[in-house]
């Protein structure tokens, strides 16, 4: 039997657009490149997030 834990991201969210957007997406593909070609086989714009996290409880 193999155990799986759920982890399940709190904090911030954050959605990229406009100059800031493509500066991380060309970030993402330089370390991911196959995510040139999902954006390429697709017409909506692929969203780049940033999670910040929660503050640590006290």
């Amino acid at each position: 039997m193999t155990a799986r834990a759920r982890i399940v991201p709190s904090g911030k969210q954050r959605d990229f657009s406009g100059e800031e957007r493509r500066r991380w997406w060309d970030l993402a593909v330089a370390a991911y490149p196959p995510y040139a070609g999902y954006q390429e086989k697709t017409e909506r714009v692929i969203p780049v997030l940033l999670l910040e996290p929660a503050p640590a409880p006290h």
